[in-house]
């Protein structure tokens, strides 16, 4: 009975909404329907009605509102700014959610539009923030692209500071890198210091062993040769008439007609001759003698015409010099320096220059004779561009390197004998100091002129008469001993220690000419070059002027220019010379020896990068702090490791001119420091302490 009534009300209730003229018909017309209404719809003007009814706005004047025609106008036009605004502030949050985190833009939507007011403001006060802000968001989009999004999350979560994320991010590419690169070369995957140094060690035994094993099959070579000659009919003829020459006393064959009537013999016997130029034009008939193989030695002093009789002889030509040294002169014509001194002599072209210009040269940049490199670090790098290979020394020691020795009162008799007397005293004092201390050394002196060499020579005589082992120790001038030459007699020369003596300087009346002879010629470089090169351990540059005697406002000359340079050079004792500093390598500096260098300075040890004066230097060096002398160079596989073409170079002739100059050598190799560093840094560090206990 219940459900009957109810039934009977609902329809009543229906049939009332059906009327047009019903009230919820006409309060919400777009969204009733008699049999489906919009409850949605109803409930948002509902919601709005009450939200008009907070603002006091009464039925009576929302009505005076709307019954004005201009009034519904501009309802319509609010209307519309209304929704194009609701679309702009639509879209600004779609922006913003593109670059701030969703739930604290869905929390901004729930604002008033106060609130939006002021976040807006607040981003256009700090617009650059705000910029900052969007530029890093769409690089976190950019990184989301590319797969990183979970290497993004991970850091938001560490407690890594931001300016250190980019870091991070590089060593994980390159780790990455590094695994990928082991994966496919399986060599570096599985390398092993110890196996590899072993490798190394073998080699460097093996290596030099070529050269008695091609000794061996040269001799074995020449049996063969010796045995196919025997075996021709001309061989016994020629045998005889070597015997017959051998047993005479006199009256022998001529030298060129002996080797014309024997020439087999001859060549077999001896398939290598030492010959000078002239003796080649004089001895050998060119129809006759041909050689695979002629070599020039010095050719930076051989003249054009005087080389071309040897060339003809020869299948191939090498010609080996520097064109850095001495030049070919009319000095040479000479046997003896007692000729009055030419300072006009005539400067000719060598067979190096003129084949310099068609040739295919290879150069030699190891230089191995300087025990100092403070030697040769002067012409490295004013003559020969920084482009030799030098090697540094371990300890600085003063019997060693570059020494100025100043001749206060020194006299140049200019006019007269053209020498400098006092100057020949001192050089005769430091002979016999030399003799007295350091016998065991060879010693050369080197005058500047002709007339200055004598004058020497007096007075090593002179110093003879009351020390006896003076006279003994220079009596032999030809020996590897001793020797006393003028400069143009040297090229070729070397001796443990070498005396540079200037001779010229200020004369009787306090004056000072700018001219020394053909060191103030046009090549005059190339002459200080072979004289400032001839010491193998030390050199003493004795001399009666200095520095700022040199005036180069009085002469255009180059050989002038670098002489001042070298006075400056020797009188520091070899520290003035620009670019002589390691900063200039700084851009060599390879992450591998920074992260050691780092690594030692962390453990309180001193370190100096970049120790010497040429291309090759010492990455790292850990320096004793009491002595001024390093206790280890270290050694990796870097910049200057990969400098180096051949595994000679690299791995066995670096080690061993360092180790024969007394360094200690650790040896780091990248992967294996990358792979585990902890362990290698306590392998430098022990080796580091071991020869602390040592030392």
């Amino acid at each position: 009975m219940l459900d009957l009534e109810t039934a009977v009300r609902i329809q009543k209730l229906r049939n009332k909404q059906r009327n047009p003229e019903h009230s919820a018909r006409l309060a919400f017309k777009p969204f009733f329907k008699a049999e489906k209404p919009d409850l949605n719809g109803i409930q948002r003007a509902l919601d709005w009605l009450i939200g008009l009814q907070k603002h006091y706005l009464n039925s009576e004047k929302v009505a005076a509102a709307i019954a004005s025609v201009d009034s519904l106008g501009e309802l319509e036009r609010l209307r519309d700014k209304l929704d194009t605004a609701k679309k702009q502030i639509e879209t600004g949050f779609d922006f913003l959610l593109s670059y701030f985190p969703p739930k604290f833009i869905a929390s901004l939507k729930t604002q008033s539009l106060e609130k939006v007011g002021e976040f807006i403001n607040t981003a256009e006060n700090e617009l650059d923030l705000f910029e900052d802000w969007l530029y890093y968001q769409d690089l976190i989009k950019q990184l989301e692209d590319l797969g990183a999004g979970t290497f993004l999350s991970k850091l938001r979560e560490s407690q890594i500071p931001p300016e250190s994320w980019y870091s991070v991010l590089e060593k994980g590419v390159y780790k990455n890198w590094l695994q990928y690169i082991h994966s496919n070369n399986p060599e570096l995957r599985n390398f092993r210091s110890h196996l590899h140094e072993k490798i190394i060690r073998e080699f460097s035994e093996l290596d030099p062993q070529q050269q008695k094993v091609a000794r061996e099959r040269l001799r074995l070579l020449h049996a063969e040769s010796w045995q196919e000659l025997c075996s021709q009919p001309t061989a016994k003829q020629q045998l005889q008439l070597l015997q017959k020459e051998s047993k005479k006393q006199k009256r022998h064959k001529e030298i060129r007609e002996f080797i014309k009537s024997a020439p087999e013999l001859v060549t077999t016997l001896k398939p290598c001759w030492l010959m000078s130029p002239l003796a080649v034009s004089q001895y050998l008939d060119p129809q006759v003698v041909s050689f695979d193989v002629v070599i020039f030695d010095e050719a930076s002093q051989i003249r054009t015409e005087e080389a071309i009789p040897s060339i003809m002889r020869a299948k191939q030509v090498i010609i080996v010099g520097d064109n850095k040294q001495l030049p070919p002169t009319s000095f040479f014509v000479g046997t003896t320096f007692d000729e009055e001194e030419d300072e006009d002599e005539d400067i000719y072209e060598s067979v190096l220059d003129e084949c310099w210009t068609f040739m295919e040269y290879h150069t030699l940049m190891w230089h191995y004779r300087s025990q100092d490199e403070s030697l040769i670090a002067f012409s490295n790098q004013k003559i020969y561009d920084s482009r030799l290979i030098s090697f540094p020394n371990p300890v600085k020691d003063p019997n060693q390197g570059v020494h100025f020795q100043y001749v206060e009162g020194g006299i140049y008799d200019r006019g007269g004998r053209a020498d400098n007397i006092r100057e020949a005293e001192e050089v005769a004092r430091l002979t016999l100091k030399h003799i007295q201390q350091n016998s065991h050394q060879s010693l050369g002196i080197i005058a500047f002129s002709q007339a200055q060499a004598k004058a020497i020579q007096k007075q090593l005589e002179r110093f003879s008469e009351t020390h006896p082992n003076l006279k003994e120790f220079c009596q032999d001038d030809d020996s590897l001993q001793f020797f006393l030459k003028p400069l143009e007699w040297v090229q070729g020369d070397e001796r443990d220690v070498i005396i540079l003596s200037f001779g010229y300087g200020l004369d009787s009346q306090g004056k000072f000419i700018h001219n020394f002879g053909p060191l103030t010629k046009p090549g005059g470089e190339r002459r200080l070059n072979v004289a400032i090169t001839r010491a193998k351990c030390k050199l003493v540059f004795v001399a009666s002027i200095q520095a700022e005697n040199l005036d180069l406002s009085q002469i255009n000359n180059r050989g002038v220019a670098l002489l001042k340079d070298y006075f400056i050079y020797a009188a520091s004792g070899d520290k003035k010379l620009e670019g002589n500093q390691s900063d200039d390598l700084i851009r060599l500096n390879s992450p591998l020896e920074d992260d050691i260098y780092q690594a030692l300075l962390e453990r309180n040890y001193l370190v100096e990068r970049w120790v010497g004066c040429s291309d090759y230097r010492i990455a790292l060096a850990v320096k004793d702090k009491q002595r001024d002398e390093f206790l280890l160079g270290i050694d990796c596989d870097g910049v200057t490791y990969n400098k180096y073409p051949t595994v000679r170079d690299r791995d066995r002739l670096r080690q061993l001119v360092l180790e024969k100059l007394g360094w200690r050598i650790h040896r780091i190799w990248s992967s294996e420091w990358f792979r585990d560093k902890n362990n290698q840094i306590k392998q430098l560090v022990e080796r580091l302490e071991h020869i602390r206990l040592q030392e």
